[in-house]
């Protein structure tokens, strides 16, 4: 098992904020604080949930508004990445058509006339 998991609460706590202690603002967050902050016992799971959605939708407006100023901000002939071209049919070494495919077509074809 990873030592992570193994890990105490405090202990994890401790790892993943190790290394925004060294910033003076905001101030540094204790693990007493934390446990406070995070103790959702006193609200229902409706409550919760809501929540959760307001949080996740506030995350996706500001999402956007990032891609939209970083699309208005690129030049207006900046090069634009191409489609890419789909996935050749299994068994097929190319993208660009299988040759063993269009040989068997071609075979029943003459084969027919």
């Amino acid at each position: 098992m990873a030592p992570l998991l193994q890990a105490t609460l405090p202990a994890r706590f401790t790892r993943r904020f190790t290394p925004v202690v060294r910033l003076d603002q905001p101030r540094p967050l204790s693990f007493d604080n934390f446990l406070e902050s995070t103790d959702a016992r006193d609200f229902p799971p409706r409550e919760r949930f809501a929540a959760a959605a307001e949080s996740f939708a506030a995350a996706r407006r500001a999402l956007e508004r990032m891609v939209a100023k970083l699309r208005a901000s690129a030049a207006p002939n900046a090069v634009r990445p191409r489609a890419a071209r789909p996935a050749p049919p299994s068994g097929c070494p190319s993208a660009s058509g299988c040759p063993r495919r269009a040989r068997v077509r071609k075979g029943r074809a003459a084969a027919a006339r």
